[in-house]
């Protein structure tokens, strides 16, 4: 049997409001620049555009092979 263990990654979209475009973040991790136009975003509470992406983060304990798993689909992303 493999040991696996998981944590749990969010990762949502959110527009720039000076350049429009859509750039992704982690909460607790948020950007301090638009990385498309370089706007600072510093202390600004943006309303992200789409609901948080769930994923889990999981380590094979066996192989140390890090992967993550899509949680609303159940699909397996490519190693990370």
């Amino acid at each position: 049997m493999i040991e696996i263990s998981k944590m749990l990654l969010q990762i949502r979209a959110t527009p720039c409001e000076e350049c429009g475009a859509i750039f992704h973040e982690i909460p607790e991790a948020e950007v301090d620049n638009c990385p498309h136009c370089g706007h600072s975003l510093f202390g600004q509470e943006l309303e992200p555009k789409s609901v948080n992406t769930d994923y889990e983060l999981r380590v094979d304990h066996k192989t140390r092979q890090p992967y993550l798993i899509h949680i609303q689909t159940g699909k397996r992303l490519n190693s990370v």
